[in-house]
């Protein structure tokens, strides 16, 4: 029994109707795998005078990927007040936070000391913790405060630890500040060098002060760890944004800021 024409276009149609339907389903499929499982590094600073742009690519990270699926987040922070820069601190208490009470996980960090009250109080993790909340709703926080004469080769068993936490869906946050109280000028020249070095990813200990002129970011140590948890699962640098508290001045002494993901 042949076809006639208007019953061959509606066999045809029907064909193209299932293949357009199973290639939206594929499409559909991949792109839920790729935000079922989260696990990437983000860099942003704790200054709040850009705070704006923090909040901004929360929203662009959490527009990509499903951050509700996060489980764990954990912050890297400069240790601004310890006289001891060679500590290296953490919590093991849960948050008070403005979402209600948040669960820590870190509880056996081997190589740190506790020191609840320090890691609590400082502003590189309490400048973030709400927006991270608020963020990543079902994800546990972890936070770590790390001095500033910390040799690299101290950090591998953090390094390690990260590795095991992000066995599932992470975060790590490192809560950065870049150049400070340095000409805008001058400024960016240094940030545009430590972009370069975690683009290359070859940040080494003691690289920042191996060039002229070129002052501290305030925890290369976070960046370094950062450095190596991109080799370790595979991610590249990809900056997003640098600014500073004076972009129109480059004779102003400012503080500045780098924004970036290694995904």
């Amino acid at each position: 029994m042949k076809l006639g024409f208007i019953q061959k276009g509606c066999v045809v149609l029907l064909i193209l109707t299932a293949l357009v339907g199973f290639i939206y389903l594929f499409i559909s499929q991949d792109k839920k795998a790729d935000k079922e499982t989260l696990r990437i590094g983000v860099v942003v600073p704790h200054h709040d005078i850009k705070k704006n742009l923090r909040l901004e690519l929360w929203g662009k990270i959490c527009s990509d990927f499903d951050c509700a699926s996060v489980e764990r987040v954990i912050i890297l922070s400069p240790n601004h007040f310890d006289a001891n820069q060679q500590r290296i601190i953490y919590t093991t208490k849960d948050w008070t936070t403005h979402k209600g009470q948040k669960k820590n996980f870190l509880h056996d960090l081997v190589g740190a000391e506790i020191d609840n009250g320090k890691t609590r109080e400082d502003h590189g993790v309490v400048n973030l913790l709400a927006e991270i909340v608020s963020n990543f709703p079902n994800a546990d926080v972890g936070a770590v405060l790390i001095g500033n004469k910390v040799e690299f080769k101290k950090l591998e068993y953090l390094v390690e630890k990260i590795k095991e936490i992000c066995e599932e869906s992470c975060v790590v946050v490192a809560s950065v500040d870049f150049s400070h109280e340095v000409a805008e000028k001058q400024a960016k020249k240094q940030d545009m060098r430590t972009i370069d070095f975690l683009i290359k990813g070859n940040l080494k200990d003691g690289s920042l002060s191996t060039f002229p002129n070129v002052t501290e970011v305030d925890s290369p140590q976070a960046l370094y760890i950062l450095q190596e948890f991109g080799k370790n699962f595979g991610k590249k640098f990809e900056p997003s944004r640098r600014t500073s508290s004076n972009e129109q001045d480059e004779n102003t002494l400012v503080t500045s800021h780098v924004f970036g993901i290694w995904k």
